[in-house]
C-alpha cells in the first residue's frame, strides 16, 4: 500500500481553515486583476472628456493614478489576508471543537452512557440535522435501556415468587412434611403454569414488536367474533358468578383488521375484567361506529382504576393499587392487547369513574365495508 499523502491526513480543522483562506485570497485576485483591466481605460476616457490634452501632464497623472491603484490593491491583499485567516480560524476551530464533542459523544453512546447530548452547532441546518439525529438516537437509546432494566427487574420479580412456592413445595416433600397427593401436585401445577404463561406472552410480545411479524388484515365480522370468544369465557363467569352480556351496536358490523388479533385483544380484555370485577358483577361487550372507525367496549362493574391507574394501566406487570389486588401484579395482558390494537393502525384506551365504580377499555379499529 502506497503511503498516504501529507493533505490526506489533514483534519476538518485544517481543511476548513484553508478553504476559507483560499477563497478569500481568489475574491482578492479576481477584483483586483479586474481593477487592473478596467481602471487604467476608464482613467484615459475620463483624462480624454476632461480636454487635458498636455502629454506631459497626462503622463503624470497616469503615473499617479497607477501608483494610486497599485498601493490601494495592495493594502487590499493585506486586508483580505488577515481577515481570511481570522474568518478561517475562527469557523475551523468552531466545527472542530463541535464535531470533536459529537465523536466524544458516539464513543460514550457506543459505551453505554445514553444521557449524553450534543449542544446546537450554530454551523447551519446540515450540522443542525446531525445533532437532531444523535440526541434523538440517544434519547431512544436510553428509553430501550431504561425499559430493558424494569423489564429484567419485572421479570425476576414475576419468575421468583412463584419458583420459591416450588423450592418450598419440593423441599416440603423431600423432608415429608407434606405427603405426595392430589393437594401437592395442585401446589405445584399453580406456579408452573404461571411460568408457562409468563414465557408465551413474552413470546407474544415479542412477536408483536417483530417488524416482519406484519398482520394480515381483511374484513372481519365483529358480531361473530364477539360471539366466538364470549361463548369461549361463558363458563369461567358462570363460575365466577360474574354476569358477561354482549350488545350488538347499530352499524357495528365488519372491521378491517387481523381475525386473531382481535380475537386475542377482546380475550385479555376479558381475562382483565374476570380478574378485578367481584361475584354478582357484569361485565359488557358494546359495539358502535364513529365514523370511519368502529368501536369495541368492554366495560365492568368491578374494582375501578384511580387515576394512577387509569395513566399506567398498559405498563408492564404494573400492580395497581395493593391494597386492592393483594399485591399481584397485571403482567403482560393489556400491554400486549394495545400492541395488538397499535398494529392494526387502531388503538386501545381506559377510562374509570373511579375507585368501585368500573372500568372501560375501548377497542378503536378501521371500519371495514358496510
Amino acid at each position: 500500500m502506497s503511503p498516504a499523502r501529507p493533505h490526506q491526513s489533514w483534519g476538518i480543522d485544517k481543511r476548513t481553515f484553508f478553504t476559507v483562506l483560499a477563497a478569500a485570497v481568489l475574491v482578492e485576485a479576481v477584483c483586483g486583476l479586474v481593477a487592473l483591466l478596467i481602471g487604467p481605460l476608464q482613467f484615459r476616457d475620463h483624462i480624454a472628456q476632461a480636454g487635458i490634452t498636455d502629454p506631459v501632464i497626462v503622463e503624470h497623472v497616469g503615473q499617479a493614478f497607477t501608483a494610486a491603484l497599485g498601493l490601494a490593491l495592495a493594502a487590499g491583499v493585506v486586508v483580505a489576508l488577515a481577515v481570511g485567516w481570522l474568518v478561517a480560524y475562527l469557523t475551523a476551530r468552531r466545527t472542530q471543537r463541535w464535531l470533536v464533542a459529537a465523536s466524544e459523544a458516539t464513543v460514550k453512546l457506543s459505551h453505554g452512557d445514553h444521557s449524553v447530548r450534543l449542544p446546537p452547532s450554530g454551523l447551519g441546518p446540515q450540522f443542525e440535522h446531525l445533532r437532531q439525529a444523535v440526541n434523538a438516537m440517544a434519547a431512544q437509546l436510553e428509553r430501550v435501556e431504561r425499559s430493558r432494566r424494569d423489564l429484567l427487574a419485572d421479570l425476576r420479580h414475576e419468575i421468583r415468587t412463584p419458583l420459591s412456592v416450588i423450592v418450598a413445595v419440593v423441599d416440603a416433600l423431600d423432608d415429608q412434611v407434606m405427603a405426595p397427593g392430589p393437594e401437592a401436585w395442585r401446589t405445584l401445577r399453580e406456579p408452573t403454569q404461571r411460568i408457562l404463561r409468563l414465557t408465551d406472552d413474552i413470546a407474544r410480545l415479542n412477536d408483536i414488536e417483530d417488524p416482519g411479524a406484519a398482520a394480515v388484515t381483511g374484513p372481519i365480522d365483529l358480531a361473530d367474533l364477539t360471539e366466538r370468544v364470549a361463548s369461549q369465557f361463558q363458563p369461567l363467569f358462570d363460575e365466577a358468578g360474574v354476569r358477561l352480556v354482549a350488545v350488538s351496536g347499530e352499524g357495528v358490523t365488519t372491521a378491517w383488521a387481523d381475525d386473531d388479533r382481535v380475537a386475542q385483544i377482546l380475550s385479555n380484555l376479558l381475562s382483565n375484567a374476570l380478574r378485578h370485577t367481584p361475584a354478582g358483577g357484569l361485565v359488557e361487550i358494546r359495539g358502535a361506529r364513529l365514523g370511519d372507525r368502529v368501536e369495541l367496549i368492554v366495560a365492568d362493574s368491578g374494582e375501578g382504576l384511580d387515576e394512577e391507574a387509569l395513566s399506567r394501566a398498559f405498563d408492564r406487570f404494573y400492580s395497581g393499587d395493593p391494597a386492592r389486588s393483594g399485591g399481584q401484579r397485571h403482567g403482560l395482558g393489556l400491554t400486549i392487547a394495545r400492541r395488538l390494537a397499535q398494529s392494526l393502525d387502531g388503538d386501545l384506551t381506559a377510562r374509570s369513574a373511579g375507585p368501585g365504580r368500573g372500568a372501560a377499555f375501548s377497542l378503536l379499529l378501521p371500519a371495514g365495508p358496510s
